[in-house]
């Protein structure tokens, strides 16, 4: 600021020029000084720019399906039954996004000790769901039915012990996040 007013100043003589002018004009020369170093200031800190930058998507939790059937209770599945019972199941969705489900696949079958895996069958392939099941995000527990899904085989041995017992099965979901 000093360096500013003295080149104001002038060469020899700057002070007797100085001093000629009116307090008034003296206040307004540091004024305007001291305006013009804030405009610098503030042109010096005011910037704008551009750049690139990156984000990762979020990866898709599993969702978890538990699925049971219980001869005797569910009337399609008696031993030789031509026609598969449904799959009774519930499905978890911990993700952020809904998701709804079309189809389903059955995997493997858990029986119980009176009533081994070997006296049933899944339906191989994918099988359609009859309605879509949505599953809103973070939701838990909510029902579905694969249909056709299970046949209890007739063997030549007696299955009583299957009636009434709870059977599990692993069954793959498919579906789509919903936008």
């Amino acid at each position: 600021m000093k360096q500013i007013i003295e080149q104001a100043k002038g060469p020899a003589g700057g002070k007797r020029r100085w001093a000629r002018l009116t307090r008034k004009k003296q206040v307004g020369v540091i004024l305007l000084l001291m305006l013009s170093s804030s405009v610098a200031a503030y042109a010096f800190w005011s910037t704008t720019g551009s750049g690139s930058g990156n984000t990762q998507a979020s990866s898709n939790v599993t969702s978890t399906a538990t699925a049971a059937v219980s001869p005797g209770v569910d009337s399609d599945l008696w031993p030789g039954n031509t026609t598969a019972a449904a799959l009774q199941f519930t499905v978890d969705n911990p993700n952020p996004y809904d998701i709804t489900f079309t189809s389903a696949s059955v995997g493997t079958i858990t029986g119980t000790i009176d009533c081994p895996d070997t006296e049933f069958e899944a339906i191989t392939g994918s099988i359609t769901l009859s309605t879509p099941l949505a599953v809103p995000a973070g939701s838990s527990a909510v029902a579905g039915t694969v249909p056709g899904a299970i046949k209890l085989l007739n063997l030549t041995t007696n299955q009583d012990d299957c009636q009434g017992a709870t059977i599990s099965a692993t069954i793959t979901l498919t579906g789509t996040q919903d936008q």
